[in-house]
């Protein structure tokens, strides 16, 4: 059992590290192990449960499985713990000791280590400091002052920088406040996207979007976008222009007329024949939108926040526990990756809610028909002409019968190390391996394109054919936990870049 969850990190072998008030470990078969205790400041040499931490706020982990935890203790002095791969306890340096920045007393937000391992840590001096591992500290940018200005080591300044990314060159991509930073190894600091404003409509180049998750399109060529951090559905025209379709200043689940109406989180969105969109919240209901822009509620019920259920039923006897893929057929019936419930659930154009396949919390990647069939928290669904479905279930591709028989089109295979890191394998099949697939769309001939990330450090898009035959598309730019997908008319993609606050447009020449 876990307890409010606040931090989530994966090593090079797919350990994740959970921190919910004791540092836990789970291993890639789910054997939970707890590294590191609660309370006050323990025994540096201490092992495991006997050890303490105070104050523990981020940490990062390398490739070999080494813990490194920011910690602010009470007499206000900063410090960075390592914890070994088998709970060893010890410090390695006090940032404070920055010759050019202030005395240790703020709170560390966010923090990263490189292959190297050199860490990266900010706190709310809005300061990038680097650790060397013989403790060194160094200022890398930021002149402690607040701001959002670009340049190099203290002449850039950062407003509120709060999570880190780190590329295998040893690059820091940093959200920061409504805008991604990019800080080089030698400290130059440039914004990659967002406007840094609090403009929400405007043309392309200032309407912001908050990590959007889903986006699908019209024949006229209008974006319809699932704005997910700002609880918003967005509209976007060929010439660029971005409004705001329905949702208010807050989040809920109310229904209504364009900005009376609320949503928490829409994760998805699709389109029916007659242009109306539905749109899959994480509140668990699934909510209609009329061109016009009005809003109700076709399935589901909003139990409250990181609650959910697993009924079946009619509209609002339904339940759903944390949704995030949505499809839709053409006569309009919708299917949803019902993640936390691991299932896939069906519903009809009347709001009728009936499990496909799966079996309700039953987690596993057994093939099979309805509920004989196991799921691994699937994220992402796509429907066929032939009302075949295909499930981004984790690390594989699922193919799901019309009739709820699941059987695997591709992935699973064991991911090799390189250079400490995990890394995705293109091939046929089972031998072809994914790290976390999350978004899919299928395109007329019936080739599948996945969102996925790459060992938790770079992302990517993945091409899979009829066959099961994987490979990876060489996109232009540079992916941050892209998600959502969509495929107009002319075959090209549009994905829903959500680490990047932006949505991006692949051109069908460009899908090889």
């Amino acid at each position: 059992v876990f307890q409010y969850p606040t931090g989530l990190q994966i090593d090079g072998r797919g350990n994740l590290y959970v921190d919910d008030g004791v540092l836990r470990k789970v291993t890639p078969e789910g054997v939970v192990t707890t590294l590191l205790a609660d309370g006050r400041f323990g025994d540096a040499g201490a092992p495991g449960a006997a050890a303490a931490l105070e104050t523990g706020n981020c940490f990062a982990v390398d490739a070999a499985g080494t813990i490194y935890m920011a910690e602010l203790r009470d007499d206000n002095k900063q410090q960075i713990r390592m914890v070994s791969s088998v709970g060893q306890l010890g410090t390695l340096a006090v940032p404070g000791q920055d010759p050019a920045g202030p005395p240790g007393s703020n709170l560390p937000q966010a923090l990263a280590v490189d292959a190297t391992g050199n860490l990266y840590l900010t706190d709310f001096t809005a300061v990038i400091r680097k650790v060397a591992p013989d403790g060194s500290v160094t200022r890398l940018a930021g002149g402690g002052t607040g701001g959002k200005a670009d340049g190099q080591g203290a002449v850039a300044a950062f407003a509120v920088p709060l999570a880190f990314s780190l590329d295998a060159g040893g690059t820091l991509y940093l959200a920061d406040d409504s805008l991604i930073r990019k800080v080089t190894p030698d400290g130059v600091v440039s914004t990659v996207a967002g406007s840094g404003s609090t403009v929400k409509n405007g043309d392309a180049g200032t309407a912001r979007f908050v990590s959007p998750l889903g986006v699908v399109g019209d024949a006229a060529g209008n974006l319809y976008v699932a704005d997910t951090g700002n609880h918003l559905i967005r509209k976007v025209t060929p010439d660029g222009v971005v409004s705001t379709l329905a949702g208010g200043a807050s989040e809920g689940t109310v229904d209504g007329q364009g900005a009376s109406a609320s949503f928490r989180s829409p994760v998805a969105i699709v389109m029916d024949a007659g242009g109306n969109l539905d749109v899959l919240d994480l509140a668990g209901v699934i909510r209609h939108v009329t061109p016009a822009g009005l809003v109700t509620t076709l399935a589901g019920t909003d139990l409250g926040p990181g609650v959910g259920g697993s009924a079946d039923g009619q509209g609002p006897v339904a339940q759903f526990a944390s949704p995030y893929g949505l499809a839709i057929d053409a006569a309009g019936n919708l299917y949803v990756a019902d993640t936390d419930n691991n299932a896939i659930r069906k519903v009809s154009p009347t709001g009728l809610v009936t499990t496909l396949a799966g079996s309700h919390r039953k987690e596993g990647a057994t093939d099979g028909q309805g509920p004989a069939a196991s799921f691994n928290r699937p994220m992402g669904v796509a429907v066929d002409a032939t009302g075949n479905l295909y499930v981004a279930d984790s690390d594989r591709i699922r193919k799901v019968s019309p009739t709820g028989l699941v059987s695997t089109l591709a992935g699973g295979a064991k991911m090799p190390i390189v250079d400490g890191w995990a890394v995705n394998v293109d091939g046929q099949g089972a031998a072809a391996s994914f790290y976390m697939a999350t978004g899919i769309v299928v395109d007329p001939a019936g080739n599948l394109y996945v969102s996925d990330s790459n060992g938790g450090e770079s992302y990517e898009i993945r091409k899979v054919t009829p066959g099961g035959l994987v490979s990876t598309v060489k996109t232009p730019f540079k992916l941050a936990s892209p998600e959502g997908l969509w495929l107009d008319a002319q075959g090209n993609l549009y994905i829903a870049d959500s680490g990047n606050n932006v949505v991006r447009k692949v051109l069908a020449g460009e899908l090889r």
